[in-house]
């Protein structure tokens, strides 16, 4: 190839001898401004500045493009074709049957599979609880323990599960619509998990019209009545004092509750000293509760 982009033989030659004679001569912007200046000296008082300057810059483009296209360098290397995006939609790590539907709304891994006990990667902070039934195509699970972190499950319908293969839910409960509610501001303070029930602050007309002086006070959203610990299932703390939803905490070990530092609070120096007594509103009635 030669300077101008041609390849050198006389085909090539001809070529930039027609382009070159029939190309427009190349644009002197010296020469055109002396003009225009000349054209201004001459009728200063009739003439506007732009009037003279926008048909120059429209002949200074048009000579610019067709330079540009006349004598740039032709590129003659194969070209490489892009990738193809459908190449990295599904993981490598997932096989055909962990696909998940577009409107699953929780999807939860199998963990492990040990005879008829099928671990779930996922559970209460997921907000999986006992009883939810999950699905994958034709196979269901039921899950039969949740922990706070893993799940128990045993096959409800079809064929049983592979480590790695992926279940879902397609409506989401309210334990889940809970947890996606709090998911992006660091979690649900009031779900204590370890403790086995989720509280919230009772609303200042509600605990108003239940008598409650400082309008200040807990109530009881859901309980969970036992825990996953590892492979044990054991009965939680609110499980054993029998604390119910919608129950308004009042005392804990004698001692005042009106907000969620209070309780935890509480929680911890009754840990220590192994004793733990609620006094909870039970609908109009105030009732006992102690640990057995």
């Amino acid at each position: 190839m030669n300077e101008s982009g041609f390849d050198a033989t006389p085909h090539g030659e001809e070529m930039i001898a027609l382009l070159r004679r029939h190309a427009p001569p190349r644009c002197d912007a010296k020469a055109a401004s002396l003009r225009v200046m000349q054209r201004l000296d001459a009728r200063p008082q009739r003439t506007h500045v732009l009037a003279w300057l926008a048909p120059l810059g429209l002949a200074a483009a048009a000579c610019a493009v067709v330079a540009v296209m006349v004598f740039a360098p032709v590129d003659d290397r194969p070209q490489t074709p892009a990738p193809s995006v459908a190449a990295h939609e599904t993981p490598g790590e997932l096989s055909p049957f962990n696909a998940v539907p577009a409107g699953a709304v929780v999807s939860v891994r199998v963990r492990s599979v040990s005879g008829e006990v099928i671990t779930l990667d996922a559970g209460l902070t997921r907000g999986l609880r006992t009883g939810d039934l999950l699905q994958s195509g034709q196979s269901q699970v039921r899950v039969t323990a949740a922990g706070i972190f893993v799940s128990h499950g045993r096959v409800e319908s079809g064929s049983p599960p592979q480590r790695g293969e992926r279940f879902w839910v397609e409506a989401l409960t309210p334990a889940m619509r809970r947890v996606q509610q709090f998911e992006f501001v660091g979690g649900d303070a009031g779900a204590l998990y370890d403790f086995g029930a989720v509280f919230e602050s009772l609303p200042l007309p509600e605990a108003r019209r239940r008598g409650l002086a400082s309008g200040r006070a807990l109530v009881v959203v859901e309980t969970i009545g036992s825990l996953l610990r590892g492979e044990v299932v054991e009965p939680s703390l609110a499980g054993r004092l029998g604390l119910q939803a919608q129950d308004v905490l009042l005392q804990v070990n004698g001692q005042s509750i009106e907000n969620l530092n209070e309780l935890l609070l509480t929680l911890e120096q009754s840990r220590q000293k192994g004793a733990l007594r609620f006094r909870v509103l039970r609908g109009a009635q105030e009732v006992e509760l102690a640990t057995k």
